[in-house]
């Protein structure tokens, strides 16, 4: 595996089983959708459920008590908060938002010391939450990387897979949707970036119907729960 592959995404490497039962009114049609974004988790294809509420909110929560100083914290919530707006900017239907309150979030932005990568997040049908390590701060990364880190890690928490999963035949079973592209925010490197056709990915994506199936899985949503009403 090169670098480039091994100091990023920690997110695919933990995949958690596939939790929820699909829609008992699944259609049976395939979707005629153009197709590249990577979706889908297991037997069905989760992501937020964007109707029942219109304008979705996830709402985070910066643990700056787990980050070792205050640099550190101020500097991973502005690049954080950052990587949220790009995704608001889209205007697919749901947003990030930021909560004082932590038992109000859906989920926490913590600093961890226990990998040698980036990052890790999770997928709509597997809720934990959003863990930065030390190498991410690197002062040799570009300046912006940061922020991409996070951009891409939201891209998880949206449901997307790596540009390169079904290539590598990654864990979960994903399947393309849409055109690829190399540069992608869901791809490796420091060119990757908030491409047209993410915008116009997710956007697709999320308009599809919940239960619709495609490449005979079907779209599950699922509904965000605030940190106080998980049981521990």
């Amino acid at each position: 595996m090169s670098k480039a592959k091994k100091d990023m995404c920690l997110t695919q490497n933990q995949l958690m089983p596939t939790v929820g039962k699909p829609p008992s009114s699944t259609p049976s049609s395939e979707t005629g959708v153009g197709a590249c974004l990577n979706i889908g988790m297991g037997s069905i294809i989760p992501r937020w459920d964007i109707v029942r509420i219109r304008n979705r909110k996830l709402l985070y929560f910066i643990r700056k008590d787990s980050f070792p100083d205050r640099y550190t914290a101020q500097r991973a919530e502005a690049a954080f908060r950052a990587a949220a707006q790009e995704w608001n900017n889209v205007g697919f239907g749901l947003r990030f938002e930021a909560v004082s309150n932590l038992l109000d979030a859906h989920f926490h932005l913590v600093y961890s010391t226990a990998s040698t990568l980036y990052a890790k997040a999770f997928f709509p049908n597997s809720v934990r939450d959003v863990e930065v390590y030390p190498n991410a701060f690197d002062p040799k990364r570009a300046k912006d990387g940061l922020k991409k880190t996070f951009m891409h890690e939201l891209g998880h928490i949206l449901g997307l897979r790596h540009e390169f999963a079904i290539k590598n035949k990654e864990l979960g079973n994903p399947v393309q949707f849409m055109k690829p592209n190399e540069f992608s925010i869901m791809a490796y490197g420091e060119q990757r970036d908030l491409q047209e056709s993410d915008k116009y990915g997710v956007t697709a994506f999320y308009r599809l119907p919940n239960g619709y199936k495609y490449m005979g899985r079907p779209i599950t949503d699922f509904a965000p729960v605030a940190k106080r009403f998980i049981k521990r």
